[in-house]
């Protein structure tokens, strides 16, 4: 994790922190697939993106899809669904998958909250 000083709107210095990790490929023989969702709730529409690559940083992969009326939860387990139908496609044997979405993980390992609207559904 990184930071770095800013001046904020009241002039002040603060530190900003850089939460994002630098990408690092998967072992050899290995495939990563990172997915994730962009929500854009004016207009109430949602994306996400998948992106596998190899080892050595290539891209083997790569799908992107948008949305109209959709929960940025629902868009998250769309996203998840789609990259299982990937490997499943690709009969990848050997898989890492990334994803910040924390409610989604839960529930495909059981530990998430039962009920969460559409999310049983897919």
């Amino acid at each position: 994790m990184a930071s770095r000083e800013v001046k904020g709107g009241d002039n002040e210095t603060h530190e900003e922190i850089d939460n994002k990790s630098e990408w690092r490929p998967p072992e050899e023989g290995w495939i990563k697939i990172n997915c994730d969702r962009a929500c854009i709730s004016k207009t109430n529409e949602a994306a996400y993106g998948i992106l596998a690559r190899d080892s050595k940083g290539n891209v083997v992969a790569s799908i992107e899809k948008k949305f109209v009326s959709v929960e940025a939860e629902v868009a998250e387990a769309l996203a998840i669904k789609q990259v299982v139908k990937l490997v499943i496609e690709k009969r990848y044997q050997k898989v890492e998958i990334e994803s910040d979405a924390k409610l989604i993980i839960d529930e495909i390992n059981g530990r998430g909250r039962k009920g969460h609207g559409e999310l049983h559904k897919l």
